[in-house]
């Protein structure tokens, strides 16, 4: 599956899947803040990253999924990603 699938799949295994909302996937080249928030992010293998605060999560060490948590997230460098927010 690809990081959209993924995402999907993560929001309907929810208690209440209509509270959450799927965006990408996208391709980030120059370093971009995820907005809004994400809950959970999923990044495609191969090449860019994930930066949570100034922790970065390389797309070269496979396909992940990363608990986002209270930290900014940004991503950048040709990274394919799809996030989940909560919406209510």
């Amino acid at each position: 599956m690809g990081v959209g699938e993924n995402a999907d799949a993560w929001k309907n295994k929810q208690e209440k899947p209509e509270d959450y909302k799927v965006y990408g996937p996208s391709t980030y080249g120059t370093r971009e803040t995820l907005k809004p928030h994400p809950v959970v992010v999923f990044i495609a293998a191969g090449k860019g990253q994930i930066n949570l605060g100034e922790n970065p999560y390389n797309a070269e060490e496979g396909d992940q999924e990363i608990d986002v948590g209270r930290w900014a997230c940004s991503a950048e460098g040709g990274a394919v990603v799809a996030y989940v927010v909560k919406e209510s």
